[in-house]
């Protein structure tokens, strides 16, 4: 009886064992006649101010480089590939591609969050990243941060982006920093359009509203001089305000220097 019961359960594991290869045959003959109908892109920012990578950019350098994937097997499409094509756009942090049993080629993809679009007077637009990461402008692409203009380098070059040194007391730290800060800072992102680099020693604001210009200095110490700028934001100037001075300077200790329109 008790060999009679151990063939009898023999059987019917074989038989669960075929069943199960005959539906995982199954499964890969239907994965090998799966066409891919849709490239469906997802973005995973803390802003949605620019999307650098977009679907129709993504189709389009796809079909320069491998033909439209839409209409093709799913098994001819190398996510690997496609990956590393993403990845080489230097402001994508990171690229995930797969396809999955319903036709889709999904590609999640999260990019650096400019803070900064850096425009040199000698040419060469770049931006600086959240992460700290510089890279360069690309064509037909425009984000509503704050520009940093005047005598700063131009872009670095194409491929890898590259990191700024924040570490110390570098001019380009002691920016990232305060560029940072205003990022950060939802009344400072809303007051201040532009940072004029004049030199190292001589930096300019320039606010949104308004036509004052305001002097930093140089960019150490740039906390309190944003909190002395602030108090006179709060504070009532004699005569017409703001609107009766052309230059706020906040480079003298203690002090805010104002000088009235000629």
């Amino acid at each position: 009886m008790g060999s009679k019961s151990r063939w009898v359960e023999l059987g019917v594991g074989m038989a669960l064992v075929a069943v199960v290869v005959l539906g995982f045959g199954e499964t890969i003959k239907a994965r090998s006649e799966l066409q891919c109908s849709v490239v469906e892109v997802e973005t995973h920012d803390r802003t949605t101010r620019v999307k650098f990578v977009t679907r129709d950019r993504l189709l389009d350098m796809l079909r320069k480089r491998h033909g439209d994937p839409v209409g093709h097997p799913l098994l001819s499409i190398n996510t690997q590939e496609v990956e590393s094509m993403v990845m080489s756009l230097a402001p994508v942090a990171r690229c995930e591609a797969y396809v999955d049993m319903d036709g889709r080629l999904r590609v999640q993809v999260r990019q650096r969050e400019a803070i900064a679009h850096v425009l040199p007077d000698r040419g060469g637009a770049w931006y600086i990243a959240r992460d700290g990461y510089i890279f360069p402008a690309l064509p037909g692409y425009a984000t509503p941060v704050l520009v940093v203009s005047g005598a700063v380098r131009s872009a670095p070059g194409e491929g890898e982006p590259q990191r700024l040194n924040v570490s110390g007391n570098t001019f380009y730290g002691e920016l990232y920093r305060f560029l940072s800060a205003v990022y950060e800072d939802d009344f400072w992102r809303a007051q201040i359009a532009q940072v004029y680099v004049r030199d190292t020693l001589n930096v300019e604001l320039v606010p949104r509203v308004g036509s004052q210009i305001i002097s930093l200095g140089d960019l150490s110490g740039y906390e309190y001089k944003l909190m002395k700028l602030r108090s006179l934001y709060a504070s009532r100037l004699p005569g017409e305000g703001l609107n009766s001075y052309d230059r706020i300077d906040l480079r003298y200790g203690r002090q805010v220097v104002c000088k009235r329109k000629m």
